[in-house]
């Protein structure tokens, strides 16, 4: 048993993770009910004593993360990262297993709806995710005509989307030269999906998406802080017929509560997205867009939650 745990067990919730979507549980897609019934949802809440000492660690790592990194550091960090991904690909095949970026660990304790928790598998995380990302395509890419992921990094998504859209065209663009050899190899496997280079910081006018299209971030907009304003002007000017997030999203916290105000520093500590959704609402306001869905992902990492969910198109 895992060793922070002192509690009685529960299990998530399936109501939880529908109410993400706004869905009935019978609308999940016959994918999400196959990793719904291959994972373990049961958790325990951690005891006095492990909480505090998570807490202190929290703050440790606020306290001791004053420097955030520079765009080039960024930049190298994950042509590395990718490296590492695109050299497993490259020995033994483009796979599930060998897209998994290495930042995705198994955790001991996690954050759950409103504390954190100590899930008995510490893969379920990276199993949430896939489940949330795959339903959001499902429920919100079924009628457009090519899907973009945005800071596609592996591809990872975009391969387990091809599951449900085997038909679709799909592009990753991403921002490092590693990431789009990843996608090469993924395209000699699955042709409907390519890859192209794009610097979401500087990004190409150039490039025009097809009309009708799927926009998909997946925490590649967290990267980008407070200066994700180039790549919603480009949004903006390209109309694709919808855009769905999937990112940190700091208007979400509550920090008038202990457990919210310590993902909230941890969040801003780190340079992450912010204020982007109170700037699409003061463009909703001046009819630019509008908004059709945010939600608060109520599952994340030991420090912050990644996957909150906004959804909404030009008009």
């Amino acid at each position: 048993m895992n060793s922070l745990v002192k509690s009685q067990e529960i299990k998530i919730q399936l109501n939880q993770l529908c109410a993400v979507w706004g869905i009935e549980p019978s609308n999940i897609h016959p994918e999400g009910k196959i990793i719904l019934e291959e994972s373990d949802l049961s958790y325990e809440y951690p005891s006095k004593e492990d909480r505090d000492n998570h807490i202190h660690k929290v703050l440790v790592l606020i306290a001791n993360r004053l420097r955030k990194r520079s765009t080039k550091e960024n930049k190298v960090a994950f042509q590395d990262g990718w490296e590492e991904n695109l050299k497993l690909c490259l020995e033994s095949g483009v796979s599930i297993q060998n897209l998994k970026p290495k930042y995705l660990r198994p955790y001991d304790l996690i954050r759950g709806k409103e504390d954190y928790i100590c899930p008995k598998d510490p893969n379920i995380l990276d199993k949430l995710y896939s489940l949330l990302i795959l339903q959001s395509a499902f429920t919100y890419f079924r009628n457009v005509n090519v899907v973009y992921e945005f800071g596609c990094g592996t591809g990872q998504y975009l391969y387990q989307l091809n599951r449900i859209f085997p038909e679709m065209e799909m592009a990753g663009l991403d921002w490092v030269d590693s990431s789009q050899k990843i996608l090469k190899l993924i395209h000699d496997k699955y042709p409907n999906i390519t890859g192209k280079k794009f610097d979401m910081l500087n990004p190409d006018h150039n490039f025009k998406l097809v009309p009708e299209s799927g926009i998909l971030t997946v925490g590649a907009l967290e990267q980008v802080g407070s200066q994700f304003r180039p790549f919603l002007n480009y949004l903006l000017s390209q109309k694709p017929k919808i855009v769905v997030h999937h990112e940190p999203i700091e208007e979400f916290y509550q920090q008038d509560n202990l457990y919210d105000y310590l993902a909230y520093q941890y969040h801003t500590s780190r340079g992450y997205l912010s204020g982007y959704l109170t700037e699409l609402k003061k463009l909703e306001k001046k009819g630019q867009l509008k908004i059709l869905r945010t939600q608060r992902f109520p599952f994340g990492d030991p420090f912050h939650e990644s996957g909150s969910l906004i959804v909404w198109m030009p008009v």
